[in-house]
């Protein structure tokens, strides 16, 4: 394609691949089905010596149900330094940096109907900064960005402002413990309200959950990894008399770091008269959320916090 002129340096000799998807899905629920559809064209550059794309991005456009569209630009580059113009990046941008402790264990995808905002609370009357780090579900990073706040500001921005350019998965926070951090996750919909989850810190390895009425709403659980070896991650149904109603072994050999996503629906039978027991051999942390199907107007979303 030629040279490639990014924030990070210049690259010459790039080749560009352009990939076009058509994807549908359905969801059926109560006799109503929702089909969505997402028409995307990405872009990629390559250089030698370099497995993975230096620059990609992405243009779509998302059918939410029969009347909802919106248009989808993403860009991601990687943190990389070019030479000015005759060589390839060096390093990979995987570095994990100081360590956090902190998490917000589910980021929205742009294609996936639903959309996030990041609020940060300063709690103290001084000027303090945040740093979030942002990561794919591999749990690799994918970039980091301090945020500076007055003294008893509170912060509100979009992910696509707190994080241009990329999409992480989810993000883990640090700098000053003054400011506590939330996201707030909001259906695309006409008629929408929000969800406020909280960070957390390592939660545990065993959690219990109550499922929800499934003709009327979604159980969805994030688990992040966040101890330092790989994670397997059970999960157990049982039923008033303490008797296992259903087994299934959710993830085998999770990263550190990385994510764990799905809904109930699949993993677990439809019982309102039973309790979900979910274990994991390395500390995780986790959000359960439960909501709407898409497609619904008006739409509700909210956090199911487990016991433990």
């Amino acid at each position: 394609y030629g040279r490639l002129i990014l924030p990070t340096g210049t690259f010459d000799n790039t080749l560009r691949i352009k990939i076009s998807q058509n994807v549908r899905d359905r969801v059926s629920a109560s006799g109503v089905t929702i089909e969505n559809e997402v028409e995307t064209d990405t872009y990629s550059w390559f250089v030698e010596g370099v497995r993975s794309p230096i620059l990609t991005i992405s243009v779509g456009e998302v059918q939410v149900g029969a009347s909802k569209r919106m248009d989808v630009v993403a860009v991601q580059y990687q943190p990389i330094e070019g030479d000015g113009g005759n060589g390839n990046g060096n390093g990979n941008g995987n570095g994990n940096g100081e360590a956090h402790n902190r998490w917000i264990s589910h980021v929205t995808r742009f294609s996936g109907g639903f959309e996030s905002s990041i609020y940060v609370k300063n709690r103290s009357s001084q000027p303090q900064s945040v740093d979030l780090r942002a990561y794919d579900g591999s749990g690799q990073v994918l970039d980091e960005t301090t945020l500076d706040l007055a003294g008893d500001e509170l912060y509100i921005g979009s992910q696509l402002e707190v994080f241009p350019g990329i999409e992480p998965t989810h993000f883990s926070i640090g700098g000053s413990d003054q400011c506590r951090v939330s996201l707030g996750y909001r259906a695309v919909a006409d008629q929408a309200a929000t969800a406020h989850l909280h960070e957390t810190g390592p939660m545990g390895q065993e959690f219990w959950i109550y499922p929800g009425e499934r003709d009327l709403v979604f159980d969805g659980m994030a688990i992040i990894n966040v101890g330092d070896g790989p994670a397997d991650i059970t999960g157990v149904m049982l039923d008033r008399a303490g008797d296992q109603v259903a087994q299934t072994t959710l993830t085998t050999g999770l990263a550190p770091h990385a994510k764990y996503l799905a809904v109930f629906e699949g993993q677990f039978p439809d019982r309102q008269d039973a309790i979900v027991r979910l274990n994991a051999t390395q500390p995780v942390t986790v959000i359960f959320l439960r909501g709407t199907y898409v497609g619904a107007n008006p739409a509700f979303l909210y956090a199911n916090p487990p016991a433990q």
